[in-house]
């Protein structure tokens, strides 16, 4: 995920988990400060998976989905064992 962090160090290892260990100290005295925009921001492997959405947007979207497979999966008639 892009941040502050991402734009001003272009040339930082993106690899994990050496970025990991390499930015520890950085991430420690963000977290101390309450500074978001100085940390790296795990994706992990399928965020390319993911729209292109404001977060309030995505957290609604998911949820509807959730909602109406959550729905079509309990109208199912339950097999017995």
């Amino acid at each position: 995920m892009r941040n502050k962090f991402m734009t001003d160090h272009p040339d930082a290892p993106v690899a994990y988990p050496e970025i990991h260990y390499a930015t520890g100290p950085l991430r420690a005295a963000a977290r101390s400060e309450g500074n978001a925009d100085a940390v790296n921001l795990w994706a992990g492997q399928a965020h390319s998976l993911a729209p292109e959405l404001p977060a309030g947007e995505l957290v609604r979207q998911l949820s509807a989905e959730a909602k109406t497979a959550l729905e079509k999966a309990l109208s199912r008639p339950i097999q017995g064992c």
